[in-house]
């Protein structure tokens, strides 16, 4: 299930980096065409190409973490409408996270800071602000590594809640299936005596 959960995921993504990747060349034409593509633009402390290597990287990972919880609330859900209350806390929370790491970029080194680069949520947004701002590379390593390590733990979460919970199976499902063939088993017996 894990693998299954795992593929969703990356096609999800592969649908959306295709996705960006044609409006960023639709865009990129417009601005060719007219010539006012990036003329005013400051160089990010990291260089162009690495910034722009850290931002598919820093995307790729913030849609893995949301989609992953995405994921979790499917395994929790038995019908299309738990899935739908259970996932309107989740996309409101989508504006907080963005804002506050609009909020604490604004804010170098104070706790607010610190908060959104440990939060594994808010880290991309943060650490994509913090490329522009800082040319240091091992920071962004160790983010990466952190936020990789929360979508494993998101996905395999949830894939053990459907399979326990809309699959039946594993250790509670299996227990509750017992209990409920133990009386069809008692009379199978007693009709074979």
């Amino acid at each position: 299930m894990d693998a299954v959960f795992f593929g969703k995921l990356f096609a999800m993504l592969g649908v959306s980096l295709v996705g960006i990747a044609t409006w960023s060349a639709v865009v990129a034409g417009i601005g060719l065409a007219t010539g006012g593509l990036g003329q005013n633009l400051v160089e990010p402390a990291v260089g162009w190409p690495l910034f722009a290597l850290l931002f598919v990287i820093y995307f790729s990972m913030a849609y893995l973490l949301l989609g992953s919880i995405f994921l979790a609330i499917g395994g929790m859900a038995t019908t299309v409408r738990d899935v739908q209350t259970l996932s309107m806390p989740v996309t409101m929370l989508q504006l907080l996270v963005f804002f506050s790491a609009s909020y604490a970029m604004a804010r170098p080194g104070s706790p607010a800071e610190l908060a959104a680069l440990a939060v594994p949520f808010t880290s991309p947004f943060a650490m994509l602000a913090r490329a522009a701002q800082d040319a240091k590379l091992w920071p962004h390593l160790a983010s990466l590594g952190w936020q990789l390590l929360w979508v494993v733990f998101f996905v395999r979460s949830g894939a053990a809640l459907f399979r326990k919970r809309v699959m039946k199976s594993g250790p509670a499902g299996s227990d509750k299936a017992q209990r409920q063939r133990w009386p069809a088993r008692l009379f199978a017996r007693r009709a074979v005596r």
